[in-house]
């Protein structure tokens, strides 16, 4: 006991003392305590603590944890501040995926309490991200004034110490303003400086003064470099925040905005001036949509899997040389992976990178042939084993298969030219030796040109690069595009082996891939800019190669600088012969600048063009977008009519009817696809949801407990594993399950998981903290679909029938089938006649028979 605070646990260490979760035992509140360690605890710091809390204790503001009381008795002294449940700044940046508005939003707030705190005559003086708690509502709250002080005190003139004897924490001494760490007088301009510090680092992950060194190196820099100029974030960004940063960042406080209301003023109007479009969707997968049961008929177009995708079109990420349109008409080839034969003696692991080296040369000599398009090795699938069904099913004329056979490091290739019924057009073999992998690719490279020995054209050369580091090239290319890693140390390497071979393009096509890949898992504008500073930038495009210019359309489309991608778009058109690709790129700066009907425009034409059970997949759902169900259907067909088994188009097919209601369907589709891929819980809980519809609850609990054997961590799949429990009428299971979804969110406060705790606190009765998360949720996404149906759920249990239905009304026109509506929970909403009259408008009436109708009324 701490006077009549009970302390429930220890909440965190500081240098001058610790923190606890504690009781106030008289109002059963909780509150966090700031205990002073004796040895740091004089009396001349108890009474500058006791002044400055008499101003703090008076100060209720929203984003500052308030102040309650000051504890001195004999088992300690300490500070008694409200006690905020979520995470401290640094925490939320290094955990979780913010975007733009939300950090503009949560740096607004900061200045608002900062102006708060200040016009109570006080300074921080340890302004950090570690300050800053993010609670459960998504607010950001100033915290920790342990070393803050009164400016009007007497104290606040004596210096500091000097650089070499400062012993501040590690975050101090990035926090300091140029003026504290000297020692000199401070007033608000100091946070200012701070909070500039704070509000660069939130925005592009590192400290306008670098980390490196040692603390002193760090505090000298502050003192007298410069700051990193800021980049610009996105085209919609207004310049004055820019302009704001640099203010804050000043080394002389006159230069610095003079008042923390003047920065107010400034971030209010920059949130007003951008749209609320730059929210980002994390929903990214060309199929795996999410749970379906909360996304919407028409979500936003995936563009990052159909941008990733393109870059990676060229297989082994080659490049093509594309020259002026020839009058000859182009032959669509495929090359497909080597067919490798080893003895005991060979080295597995180099016989594989030794069967990339031989796909990346022939791919490359593909690629410099005239009149030659090379097919996407993606689309590819597992044809190489059904041969004559490549025409049909990619749009390929001819196809190149080759064979290695390898007995130690001694190996011979094979390489045949085939046609699209799998006749042999020409074929040539070779030797070569395993580890030699630059020796390999420019061998297969030359050999097959010779095979087109009638297109060959003696112009086209191969960039240069060195052994060792086409070597570190075909690692990195593993890595990144079949191992699927995003770690910053391949950006790195990747870095040395572009200065290192400038003139290589496939180095490009990897490191676009990385970057875009990273930063659809981050939403951190850096990488856009580290690949735009690779390619040269966007504007210069006079002396780039035709494929760096495409590789450029697409970071423009991925920035939204439309303008820009349209120019180089034409750029490329005039120089590329594989039209498909041209409408392809078009299709996708259609879809990005929200014109569906001209992204169809174009997919369709890429279909004419070379007829592919890839050109008709963004075809079908573009359909699906575009609210049109049966010429997705239809476009569908089209796909098992060139591949029977195609798992995307069975995918597709599954969400569709699940969305729309077609439950038979829809298990059949999951079914097929499960078929073939296993290893998806997002396939096994659509299922179970289908089967949960379909009042199968049996084959609903089966296949999502093979979800979370895939997935043991995701709440979702634990939600409806509880719900699949409690429609069972087994309750403790239900218990449990939900239990574990808020074990799983309990570090989450905002974004999904505010969906997920206000369906938990629903079901577990706890309709005050359901209605209050949901509150959450209408600030955060007013106007989406899974607010509405979440907002069903919550008012349906809680007995609010009225709000509930006015809430279905909106989930139907949002998108969502009536069929959602017949779980049994949603029974009691048939004794209300507009819910009734809902069914029936949207062809449901069967959903309320009257046998229910009259039971729920009485």
């Amino acid at each position: 006991m701490l006077a009549h605070y009970q302390v429930l646990r220890l909440l965190g260490s500081g240098g001058m003392g610790d923190v606890y979760l504690a009781l106030d035992t008289r109002i059963n509140r909780k509150v966090a305590i700031k205990t002073i360690r004796d040895e740091a605890c004089d009396a001349s710091l108890k009474k500058q603590v006791n002044d400055e809390a008499k101003s703090l204790a008076a100060l209720n503001h929203p984003h500052v944890v308030q102040l309650y009381d000051i504890v001195d008795s004999d088992t300690g002294y300490g500070l008694v501040m409200e006690y905020v449940e979520g995470r401290c700044l640094r925490q939320v940046q290094r955990e979780s995926n913010n975007n733009l508005n939300q950090k503009i939003q949560w740096l607004y707030e900061i200045a608002t309490g900062l102006k708060a705190v200040h016009a109570k005559g006080i300074v921080h003086k340890d302004l950090k991200a570690d300050n800053i708690l993010i609670n459960q509502d998504n607010w950001a709250k100033i915290t920790d004034f342990g070393i803050s002080q009164s400016y009007s005190l007497d104290a606040m003139k004596q210096p500091v110490p000097n650089t070499e004897s400062v012993t501040c924490t590690y975050g101090s001494y990035h926090a300091v303003s140029p003026e504290q760490a000297l020692g000199k007088p401070v007033d608000v301009r100091s946070d200012l400086f701070s909070f500039g510090m704070l509000a660069y680092e939130l925005l592009y992950a590192e400290h306008p003064f670098g980390h490196a060194g040692t603390p002193s190196e760090c505090v000298e820099r502050i003192v007298n470099d410069a700051h990193k100029q800021p980049a610009p974030l996105d085209v919609c960004v207004p310049q004055s925040l820019y302009t704001l940063l640099n203010k804050l960042l000043q080394k002389d406080p006159e230069m610095r905005p003079q008042t923390a209301h003047e920065v107010v003023t400034d971030l209010r109007a920059v949130l007003q001036a951008i749209p609320s479009n730059l929210e980002v969707d994390a929903d990214t997968q060309p199929i795996d949509i999410q749970n379906v049961r909360t996304s919407r008929t028409r979500p936003r177009w995936p563009l990052m899997a159909s941008l990733v995708a393109l870059i990676v079109i060229t297989g082994i990420l080659g490049w093509q040389q594309f020259g002026v349109r020839a009058a000859i008409a182009p032959i669509y080839v495929a090359v497909l992976d080597p067919q490798i034969t080893v003895d005991i003696s060979t080295s597995k692991q180099q016989t594989d990178m030794a069967g990339l080296a031989l796909r990346d040369g022939l791919q490359q000599a593909v690629m410099n042939i005239d009149s030659i398009i090379l097919i996407p090795h993606s689309e590819l699938l597992k044809v190489d084993k059904e041969t004559r069904t490549l025409e049909k099913t990619v749009g390929a004329t001819e196809a190149i298969r080759s064979k290695i056979d390898c007995k130690g490091s001694y190996c011979q290739a094979q390489l045949s030219r085939l046609d699209s019924n799998r006749n042999i057009i020409a074929q040539h073999s070779f030797p070569f030796i395993s580890d030699d992998m630059t020796n390999l690719m420019d061998t297969a490279a030359q050999q097959l040109m010779s095979l087109y020995g009638e297109r060959f054209s003696n112009d086209m050369s191969f960039a240069a690069i060195d052994d060792v580091s086409y070597l570190d090239y075909i690692s990195l290319y593993k890595q990144i595009s079949i191992d699927k890693k995003l770690d910053p140390s391949l950006q790195a390497e990747l870095d040395l082996l572009i200065a290192d071979n400038p003139n290589y393009e496939p180095l490009y096509s990897l490191y676009s891939q990385l970057a875009l890949s990273s930063y659809y898992q981050s939403y951190n504008p850096k990488h856009l800019h580290q690949l735009s500073d690779v390619l040269g930038g966007l504007k210069r495009i006079k002396s780039d190669s035709t494929h760096r210019i495409y590789l450029k359309a697409i970071l423009a489309i991925t920035l939204e600088r439309f303008d820009e991608a349209r120019t180089l778009i034409a750029v490329f058109e005039r120089q590329t012969q594989d039209f498909a690709r041209v409408e392809l790129v078009k299709g996708e700066l259609a879809t990005a600048s929200g014109d569906l009907e001209q992204a169809l425009i174009h997919q369709l034409n890429a279909v004419e063009l070379r007829l592919s059970r890839k050109h008709l997949y963004h075809v079908a759902l573009t359909y699906w977008y575009l609210g049109d169900i049966g010429k997705s259907r239809e476009t569908i067909e089209q796909i098992f009519l060139l591949t029977e088994h195609d798992y995307y188009a069975s995918l597709l097919l599954a969400n569709i009817s699940l969305l729309s209601g077609d439950i038979d369907t829809a298990i059949a589709s999951y079914t097929v696809s499960i078929a073939q891929r296993d290893d998806s819980s997002l396939d096994y809980s659509n299922l179970a949801l289908a089967y949960m519809l379909r009042k199968d609850y049996v084959q609903a609990e089966q296949a999502l407990l093979k979800a979370i054997e895939i997935e043991p961590t995701s709440p979702q799949l634990h939600l409806n594993l509880a719900d699949v429990y409690k429609l069972k009428d087994q309750p403790e299971n239900a218990t449990h399950e939900y239990n574990v979804v808020m074990d799983l969110l309990q570090n989450e406060g905002s974004g999904p998981s505010l969906e997920l705790k206000a369906q938990v606190y629903a079901h577990q009765n706890r309709h005050h903290e359901a209605i209050r998360t949901l509150q959450t949720m209408y600030k955060e996404n007013p106007d989406a679909a899974e607010t509405a149906f979440t907002a069903v759920i919550v008012y349906t249990l809680s007995h609010q029938y009225l709000s509930a239905v006015i809430e279905v009304e909106k989930a139907l026109s949002a998108g969502y089938h009536p069929i959602w509506f017949s779980i049994p929970w949603f029974d009691s909403l048939c004794a209300i006649e507009s819910f009734t009259d809902l069914m029936a408008q949207y062809n449901y009436s069967e959903r309320c028979p009257l046998d229910l109708t009259t039971s729920n009324t009485n």
